[in-house]
């Protein structure tokens, strides 16, 4: 399964696959939550068993942007497809052991590993790509956790799909994956939900902005 031969209909599948695995964790998220541990000043549970109301929901909304989607998850994806560009293996692994340390990422580890290692698996053909393929390898060897962030950036980077979008794309179907669980199981108001969605996509424009920028700059940086 070589880039070069790969047709554009693969690629396009393999990343609407991952962003519908995206959307499905976001879902089993709202519907079942995720229990993280609630001492040491960690992320504590995220138990939507509590949200009543579309104003409840918007303070998990918040509290997973603000802990969880912006300082942890989109700043890995965007390093992630840049060290990828570069053929910065090392640096990939390096990330790949950071994610493992960090205790805010906990609660979400199991699943991000089952996701990320069942897509690093499919792209193993892709010995033409060394990053790429040493990294699904390492991954295979137990010698790298797979995180799904990573290997979404992997997945960004290998097919050429722009970073921006790539980013946008997965925050609108966590976030939406979430949200659609949870105000089903509750019975929402749709006309309230839809504003709800609206207003959280504004404020993370600002924020993949940012990213962007940081990204930018990193890949004018010396190597």
């Amino acid at each position: 399964m070589s880039i070069e031969v790969k047709p554009q209909a693969e690629e396009s599948a393999s990343w609407g696959d991952f962003l519908q695995d995206v959307s499905e964790l976001a879902q089993r998220m709202g519907t079942e939550g995720v229990v993280g541990p609630a001492d040491e000043g960690l992320i504590g549970v995220f138990d939507s068993s509590q949200i009543d109301s579309p104003a409840s929901l918007r303070q998990f909304l918040a509290r997973y942007r603000d802990t969880v989607l912006v300082p942890v998850e989109m700043p890995t994806i965007a390093e992630a497809s840049l060290m990828v560009d570069r053929g910065e293996l090392r640096e990939l692994l390096e990330l790949d052991k950071e994610i493992a340390r960090r205790a805010d990422w906990q609660p979400f580890a199991d699943a991000s590993r089952w996701v990320g290692s069942c897509h690093a698996r499919s792209m193993r053909g892709m010995k033409d790509h060394r990053t790429v393929w040493r990294y699904c390898e390492a991954v295979r060897t137990k010698e790298a956790h797979g995180w799904h962030l990573i290997v979404y950036g992997i997945v960004l980077s290998a097919f050429s799909i722009p970073l921006r979008q790539g980013i946008a794309n997965y925050c609108e179907r966590t976030l939406a994956g979430f949200v659609d669980a949870v105000a089903k199981t509750r019975g929402f108001p749709s006309r309230e939900v839809k504003s709800l969605k609206a207003e959280v996509s504004a404020e993370l424009a600002l924020e993949i902005d940012r990213v962007m920028k940081d990204h930018h700059s990193n890949s004018l940086s010396v190597v």
